[in-house]
């Protein structure tokens, strides 16, 4: 399993990261990244709204070639990593956090919600 896409979203449903890992996976248009990050963020109020508990969410959403897995923290912020195989991500998904953690929350210049420009970060979600 090799991981294609990394994005974060914001706790309003914004599109603050989008790194396309490998070379050969599709790129999208700038638009058409935020209306998928919107529909993403409309899917899992729903499922909120729906679910037998208040912290059911979306987790994975599987097709015959690629894989997105949804981790969500308590404050609403979404990781997604778009992957080529339906196995489970393991613990990229929570590297993946703590990439942003390190590299994104502990920069004293970065404003909460903002899209995300720092090129460390970006270097290291390139190794996951």
């Amino acid at each position: 399993m090799s991981v294609l896409s990394a994005w974060i979203v914001s706790r309003s449903g914004s599109l603050i990261y989008q790194q396309n890992i490998e070379k050969n996976f599709f790129a999208l248009g700038e638009n058409d990244y935020l209306v998928f990050a919107g529909m993403l963020q409309s899917i899992n109020a729903i499922l909120k709204q729906i679910g037998s508990t208040p912290l059911s969410s979306l987790k994975r959403i599987d097709s015959e070639a690629l894989s997105i897995h949804v981790d969500e923290t308590q404050t609403g912020t979404k990781f997604l990593l778009i992957t080529t195989r339906r196995r489970s991500v393991g613990d990229k998904l929570g590297r993946f956090y703590r990439l942003y953690v390190d590299f994104v929350l502990k920069n004293v210049f970065y404003i909460s919600d903002m899209p995300i420009r720092n090129s460390v970060f970006d270097k290291k979600v390139r190794e996951l």
